[in-house]
Formats: C-alpha cells, sequence, structure tokens
C-alpha cells in the first residue's frame, strides 16, 4: 500500500518536474516535427508526466488522433514501422504523437536510427510528427547507437534528476495524509 502511494501515478499528477512540463507544454508551439527525449532514473516521474501533458485539454486539441505508446520492452517495434499518419491530420495540420519508452533497450544502431527518422519520414511531410522517447538511461548517450542521428535530428533531451530528501518528504506527507483522510 505504501509502495502505491509512493508511485509517481498514485493520484495522476507528478510533483515538482515544472521545467519539465514546460518543455513538453511548449513542444507542441513549435511549427515543425520534432523529437523529445526524457531521460532518467526509474521512479522520477517521466512517464506519468508525459501521460498527464497529453491529456491536458490544450494538448489534446493540437493532437489529430490518439498518441500511438509502444514500451520497447514488451516488443512493438513494429508497430513503429508500422505507424503511419492519419489522412484527417494532413488537411488539419496537428500533431501525431509517437511516445517510445525503454528506447534505451533498443539493441541495434539501425533500429535507432529508423525511430529517430520517423518524424522526417516522406509520408509525414504535411503532417507535424512529435516523437516521445524515454530511458532510463541518464543521458540519451547511452552509447555508439545514437551515432547513426544527423546531428539536426537529435532530440532535445530533457532530465529528470532524482527527487531530493525534501521532495520525497513532501511526496509522502502529501500522499499518506490524504490516504489517511480519505479512511475516515
Amino acid at each position: 500500500r505504501a509502495q502505491l502511494a509512493l508511485s509517481p501515478a498514485a493520484n495522476g499528477t507528478v510533483y515538482g518536474r515544472n521545467d519539465q512540463r514546460k518543455v513538453l507544454l511548449d513542444a507542441f508551439g513549435k511549427a515543425d516535427s520534432h523529437s523529445l527525449h526524457l531521460c532518467g532514473l526509474p521512479g522520477t516521474g517521466k512517464t506519468v508526466l508525459v501521460q498527464e501533458t497529453l491529456s491536458c485539454k490544450d494538448v489534446r486539441d493540437q493532437i489529430c488522433c490518439e498518441p500511438l505508446y509502444v514500451n520497447i520492452m514488451n516488443g512493438g517495434f513494429d508497430k513503429i514501422n508500422a505507424w503511419l499518419p492519419c489522412d484527417d491530420c494532413v488537411e488539419i495540420h496537428k500533431w501525431h504523437v509517437l511516445v517510445v519508452d525503454e528506447v534505451d533497450q533498443l539493441k541495434k544502431k539501425e533500429e535507432m536510427r529508423k525511430l529517430f527518422e520517423i518524424p522526417f519520414k516522406e509520408c509525414f511531410a504535411k503532417s507535424r510528427v512529435l516523437l516521445i522517447t524515454i530511458s532510463n538511461a541518464l543521458t540519451l548517450n547511452f552509447d555508439e547507437r545514437l551515432s547513426v542521428i544527423p546531428a539536426i535530428r537529435k532530440p532535445l533531451s530533457i532530465a529528470f534528476e532524482p527527487y531530493t530528501t525534501d521532495e520525497l518528504q513532501h511526496i509522502a506527507m502529501e500522499r499518506f495524509g490524504r490516504d489517511r483522510s480519505e479512511e475516515r
């Protein structure tokens, strides 16, 4: 029960992370396709913050169809390769969003290159694509697999530092305090 209460997803919001939240929200204000990479230790709120951001009404209004969410740990690279723009989005110039979690688990340079080429594929030429990758590696440069990505197509990296002791205490007090008051 304590583990569930401390999970970033316990109440659907991520404590702090205002700078990271702003970068995610600002991504939808850009004119062209691009990619973001969220990196940090497990439990720092990366995936939940993406889910929270994509569920915001202002963001939902800018997305043409349901974002594709793929976790590399569950396979799914075939889903990415088959992903194509929907016809409606081309006309209205809304965003296609692809979220790839556990991207540091990709084993081949060729898979990494293909992934980061997606926003620039010819089939998306009249659309806008936001590729959001998430990894537990502390930086995007987890190894030489990224050397195949041209510099102009490398994603903006967003670091999620571990929570400080004070932040963890605040989260615990907030979550456990609310939990106890709901039982009464």
